[in-house]
């Protein structure tokens, strides 16, 4: 194993159950879900407090022994509702890395450069609901 979990946001390791991941350069990006950690036992219950998702941000420049940058996490640096975060990829240039909140219906782009937020879509206002298998023009998976 060459990331472990974490037991905590706040700890190093991959704290829920990686959904996707995409490198970028020398930086793996590791979306993190929890669909299957609700507390009532339900699978699909969103109303779970504990059903978050994030993104870690690490330096692979040695890929055999990566280096924790950051984690962005809901009510942080994600919006608050930002749950399930079920598909991550980059720009075609690198430039940038989205991360999609498939049951709060946002979609996310991450700048590569800073690791910051740079842009928030929501549900709202792309008139999506649940999305899934989301496409950033001019990417090849």
């Amino acid at each position: 194993m060459i990331i472990g979990p974490a037991k905590s946001p706040d700890d190093l390791g991959i704290y829920k159950a990686a959904s996707d991941v995409v490198v970028v350069g020398k930086k793996l990006y590791v979306g993190e879900e929890d669909s299957m950690g609700a507390t009532n036992g339900s699978v699909w219950d969103i109303s779970d407090p504990n059903w978050q998702g994030n993104v870690s941000i690490w330096d692979i420049s040695d890929p055999n022994s990566p280096k924790f940058i950051k984690r962005l996490q809901a009510g942080k640096e994600l919006p608050e509702d930002f749950k399930m975060t079920h598909e991550i990829y980059a720009s075609m240039d690198g430039r940038h890395v989205y991360a999609q909140s498939w049951a709060s219906g946002h979609l996310v782009k991450i700048d590569d450069a800073t690791d910051e937020v740079v842009g928030v879509i929501t549900s709202e206002d792309a008139g999506w609901h649940m999305p899934h298998g989301n496409f950033v023009a001019g990417h090849i998976r």
